[in-house]
């Protein structure tokens, strides 16, 4: 039986490495409140597995293809990611944001990030972000 696969990814622009960790990492407020992630906050995800996020960052945009083979899975969408970044202006990015997801059922429940399947992307104005695109594979 094949899995279905989504990979999400997302442009970002930050000063350093340190800096887009802090913007994915959950923040566990001192109340006990619920975690924050300013990212699914930004990106109107809501809860997600942080175990299935992963994040590069380059010095430049320039740099930043490169290090898409670093992405799991990259090899099963990464055709249709560079034909979507050639439609897109991301000069100003620097970083990757990518979250994956599987549906271990296509009829029923059981799966992680499942949500990303029928995810609605938030088009936003954090000048910082930048939505890609949803890339769906089977294995």
């Amino acid at each position: 039986m094949k899995t279905a696969f989504i990979a999400g990814i997302w442009l970002a622009r930050f000063n350093s490495q340190d800096e887009l960790e802090n913007y994915v990492d959950r923040v566990y407020p001192d109340d006990g409140d619920d975690p924050y992630c300013r990212f699914a906050s930004d990106a109107g995800l809501g809860y997600f597995d942080h175990d299935f996020l992963e994040v590069a960052y380059a010095e430049t945009s320039a740099e930043l293809l490169k290090n898409m083979d670093k992405l799991s899975f990259a090899a099963n969408y990464k055709d249709q990611l560079l034909a979507r970044l050639d439609k897109i202006n991301y000069d100003n990015k620097n970083s990757i944001i990518l979250l994956s997801g599987r549906k271990d059922n296509e009829s029923g429940p059981g799966g992680v990030n499942d949500k990303l399947f029928d995810l609605v992307p938030v088009i936003n104005d954090k000048d910082h972000l930048q939505f890609v695109g949803l890339f769906r594979f089977d294995l």
